[in-house]
């Protein structure tokens, strides 16, 4: 199992450096939790090509090959939030009988 980012080559591979730019906007964003500034056509590109989620009622997300491009996960395959999150619980079951 790979426990490495994605390298540079990688990334370029996958998105242009505007959608790069536009996807670490995002983030900047998400993590200063007072809305985003990305421009619409720029969210709909992320969207369309599945690095950012929309949540309903204004609220967006980066999905899982979102944050593995932007270096964030580094655990590859790369797994869902759900996914983490049953691991977990399996986790501390089994810790906790």
């Amino acid at each position: 199992m790979n426990q490495q980012p994605a390298t540079p080559a990688e990334v370029e591979a996958l998105l242009s450096e505007r959608d790069l730019s536009a996807l670490r906007r995002l983030a900047e964003c998400l993590d200063d939790g007072e809305g985003f500034d990305v421009p619409k056509e720029r969210m709909a590109r992320l969207l369309e090509l599945g690095f950012a989620r929309h949540n309903g009622f204004g609220r967006y997300s980066i999905t899982a090959i979102g944050q593995y491009l932007l270096g964030a996960w580094t655990k590859v395959p790369l797994q869902t939030h759900a996914d983490v999150d049953a691991a977990y619980r399996a986790e501390m079951e089994a810790r906790n009988g």
